[in-house]
């Protein structure tokens, strides 16, 4: 894999207040890059940097190894804040223009529609689109040059359930024809379901950088129940490769080292004369995670 964006020290402050501070980041091609933190975090201070439209304070950033200049940009499909598209004209229309805007010959317009699901209403108005549609079109002007990255802020803001299931469908689908995708989110449920890796920032600072996959499989969380819950707990205390033992809704969920399975949990118990009547692996979630990473740096 190639290196699309290397930052170093990359720093912005509005006066007293410090959005972005000294950001090292690196994504390499292919990936679905999750930029995750807390509203107020920094996160479209420092899309915006990155594309050129807010000035940063201080540090450095490059494209594809080649540094920030205007033609490296036309590799960039971005859609930061809420595009604006004339709302009389269809979306062919409209597409037509943003292709002017940027140069780009003989677009594939319908090509394009089809990879967004607009296809069918390619030629009602904008204005008579829902929210969700002009989501879609907003994608599909970002698509318009072929960009080898695309970059997104809070793609699924505003949208009811369906779109936003829609969108992060779309955008894992355009990952797979091989662009490499920045998503800027809050939204833990977002990044754990469309990205390969993230980060997370707090208050303008680069707290953690990893896989996804990497974060959830950290450790082994197990459900179990049995009817004598106090000799449960006991004897859950007394195994080594438990690291904690939590109650939540209703049976205990015990954290193992990676060492150590379900199955070995069960023939401990057993061996005890514990029999669990419920024993289940759970999926740790990307807030469970995200709690700790936070809280840790406190």
């Amino acid at each position: 894999m190639s290196t699309v964006l290397q930052t170093n020290q990359l720093t912005k402050h509005f006066g007293r207040i410090k959005a972005v501070q000294e950001l090292d980041l690196q994504i390499e091609t292919g990936q679905v890059f999750g930029i995750l933190g807390p509203n107020g975090s920094g996160k479209t201070t420092t899309l915006g940097m990155l594309l050129g439209v807010t000035k940063r304070t201080s540090g450095t950033f490059s494209w594809f190894e080649q540094g920030e200049g205007h033609a490296l940009r036309k590799r960039i499909g971005a859609i930061l804040e809420h595009p604006i598209f004339y709302p009389f004209l269809n979306s062919i229309e409209n597409l037509k223009i943003a292709a002017h805007i940027k140069d780009v010959q003989n677009p594939d317009f319908d090509g394009l529609l089809k990879t967004v699901g607009l296809y069918d209403r390619r030629l009602d108005a904008f204005k008579t689109y829902s929210l969700g549609m002009k989501q879609r079109l907003a994608i599909a002007t970002a698509l318009v040059s072929d960009p080898d990255i695309l970059i997104f802020d809070e793609p699924t803001n505003g949208l009811d359930p369906q779109g936003i299931a829609d969108i992060r469908k779309m955008i894992v689908d355009i990952a797979e024809m091989g662009k490499t995708i920045i998503l800027a989110s809050h939204l833990l449920d977002e990044v754990q379901k469309v990205c390969s890796d993230f980060m997370v920032l707090k208050s303008g600072v680069k707290v953690f950088q990893g896989k996804v996959d990497d974060v959830l499989n950290q450790k082994q969380r197990i459900e179990v129940y049995a009817d004598d819950e106090e000799a449960l707990r006991t004897a859950l205390s007394e195994v080594n490769q438990v690291s904690s033992v939590k109650f939540e809704y209703g049976v205990l969920v015990a954290e193992l080292n990676e060492e150590y399975s379900a199955r070995d949990l069960n023939t401990f118990l057993y061996e005890r004369g514990i029999v669990a009547s419920h024993l289940a692996n759970v999926r740790s979630s990307l807030e469970e995670q995200f709690l700790s990473i936070l809280d840790e740096d406190d």
